[in-house]
């Protein structure tokens, strides 16, 4: 819960200083950070094939946010760090709840029938239809 709203806070921080399509570059790269942090985290030791996949996404991030234009200042830099951070914190989190074990059983389903909830619904459903003659 923490770090959904650590990435709220960020990424809205992020987007008040950069234009949307940079802030939302840099925020999306969570998948990037997951698949870092599942190594030390989940023990997901990441393939050959995958690293290799990482440098060319995270180097795309770079030239997409325009790093070496014009554009690029100094001034952008906090705003881009907490659109990372954003990222960073919702991976971290990601990772962590992957790898904490709940202790609590699953609830049971009513009267043994999952199902019976949705049940009523459709029945219903199927008599007005054959009462207006459309099944």
């Amino acid at each position: 819960m923490l770090n959904h709203g650590l990435f709220v806070v960020l990424t809205v921080q992020a987007l008040a200083h950069l234009k949307a399509s940079e802030a939302v570059v840099l925020t999306y790269t969570v998948p990037a950070w997951a698949s870092l942090f599942a190594w030390p985290i989940l023990n997901e030791r990441p393939t050959f094939a995958k690293l290799l996949a990482l440098v060319p996404a995270l180097g795309d991030v770079a030239l997409l946010v325009g790093a070496g234009t014009p554009d690029a200042t100094w001034a952008k830099l906090p705003a881009a760090a907490m659109a990372l951070g954003a990222a960073i914190a919702f991976a971290l989190g990601i990772s962590w709840a992957s790898s904490a074990r709940c202790a609590c059983r699953p609830p049971r389903p009513l009267r043994g029938r999952p199902y019976l909830a949705a049940r009523g619904s459709w029945r219903s459903a199927r008599r007005r239809r054959i009462r207006t003659g459309q099944a």
